[in-house]
């Protein structure tokens, strides 16, 4: 679970788990609640095939459709991180063991501070070409580089929105606003949420919507909502694709290069070559398969 922790014990478990199995990926459930799956081989767990055929099992569709999923799509865009993800962007520090139990007391304070952690989405450039080779999700719909079909993009977003996936249904309703802006029922689901209120005011609204469709290569209405100068540009986009990374329907990393670029052409005091240098790191454009995260104990 994602709620009452923290990200350095999320990363721990991450760690802890991926000592153990060669391959894993992860899934989320609900709300806070994800799936940890671990392979001895990756065999199986990519035959898209054979997953399909089973998903058409009487019995396995009748306990789906208990589960409130009614189709393949939307069962596997419960997918997060694409089997091999995790080894492609190696976690760095303390597993758990027997011998040296941590998850008891790192989960302990964190339940004290009583937060929640959002999920590394590990958007580095080695991590994001394993996720779209091994995506199930992309697998399956035969996604390439080009539109995503407007039938998948509304299953997504049906589903995502069904289970307070914010991230995963802020990414696809953009995508869904870059490839298909004349989409009726897509408009319609976005002022349904809309009209909740809440997260989804911030997350569908104008501003954030308008950003994430310029990381999916589409003109913005608005760029970086706020920002005051080329340097809070760049800094804006950088956060929000670190935050919103999908591994099954990616980001272009170049517009994030290119903002920090048209900064530098603009700003001569240094700053942005700062900012620059960090993007690069964040997004693993200087070494995608040496990039690490280090975590330290919680104080």
């Amino acid at each position: 679970h994602l709620y009452e922790t923290d990200l350095p014990t999320v990363e721990l478990v991450l760690r802890t788990y991926s000592s153990v199995f060669d391959h894993v990926s992860v899934w989320y459930t609900m709300q806070t609640d994800v799936l940890l799956l671990g392979f001895q081989s990756p065999e199986h767990a990519l035959d898209v095939e054979r997953i399909r055929q089973r998903f058409e099992r009487p019995d396995f569709k009748e306990g789906f459709a208990r589960a409130g999923i009614q189709s393949l799509p939307a069962l596997l865009s419960h997918e997060i991180l694409p089997l091999d993800t995790l080894a492609a962007v190696p976690l760095v520090g303390p597993v758990h063991t027997l011998r040296h139990p941590i998850l008891s007391d790192w989960a302990a304070r964190a339940f004290f501070v009583g937060e929640t952690a959002e999920l590394p989405r590990l958007p580095s450039e080695a991590s994001a070409e394993v996720g779209v080779r091994n995506s199930l999700l992309r697998r399956s719909s035969g996604l390439d580089d080009g539109p995503v079909p407007e039938e998948l993009l509304f299953a997504l977003a049906k589903e995502s929105s069904r289970l307070d996936d914010e991230v995963a249904c802020a990414d696809v309703m953009a995508r869904a606003a870059r490839d298909h802006s004349e989409s009726d029922r897509l408009r319609e689901l976005r002022q349904q949420l809309l009209a909740t209120g809440g997260k989804w005011t911030q997350l569908l609204g104008e501003d954030e919507q308008s950003a994430l469709v310029e990381l999916y290569g589409g003109e913005a209405k608005r760029t970086a909502a706020g920002a005051v100068n080329a340097a809070e540009v760049a800094r804006q986009l950088t956060d929000r694709f670190v935050r919103f990374f999908y591994h099954a329907i990616p980001f272009d990393r170049q517009v994030v290069e290119q903002a920090w670029e048209r900064c530098a052409k603009a700003d001569a005091s240094g700053v942005c070559a700062a900012g620059r240098a960090q993007a690069r790191k964040l997004l693993g454009l200087d070494q995608p398969s040496q990039r690490q995260i280090t975590v330290s104990s919680p104080q």
